[in-house]
């Protein structure tokens, strides 16, 4: 939000002296935000700032460690999709069966 686009009400003294802001509580409520945030980037201000890389690697450690039945079953998945990509390329090789010679092969 800017300045600009506050809906600010100014009260003032018997001079015109503005003493005192109204505004809606929505917009109120918006400054504290921005000012607790505002506040925080200062205390955080000499911090070392972490590179993306090494903060991405350890949210997905984290998040292994906490999933890691999740991870297992993403991994399961892209192995039968590694393993049927294969088997559909190396059938490519090779000459086409009928459906007659399969149920022949099956019958037996």
């Amino acid at each position: 939000m800017e300045i600009r686009e506050l809906q600010a009400q100014y009260v003032t003294d018997h001079n015109g002296k503005k003493t005192a802001v109204i505004l809606p509580i929505e917009e109120f409520e918006e400054l504290l935000e921005d000012l607790d945030d505002l506040a925080v980037l200062a205390e955080r201000r000499d911090e070392p700032a972490i590179p993306f890389k090494v903060l991405l690697k350890e949210a997905i450690v984290e998040l292994f460690e906490e999933r890691q039945e999740v991870f297992a079953a993403i991994v399961a998945e892209a192995i039968e999709d590694i393993g049927l990509a294969n088997a559909i390329r190396e059938g490519r090789k090779n000459d086409f069966v009928s459906k007659e010679e399969i149920d022949a092969i099956l019958a037996d």
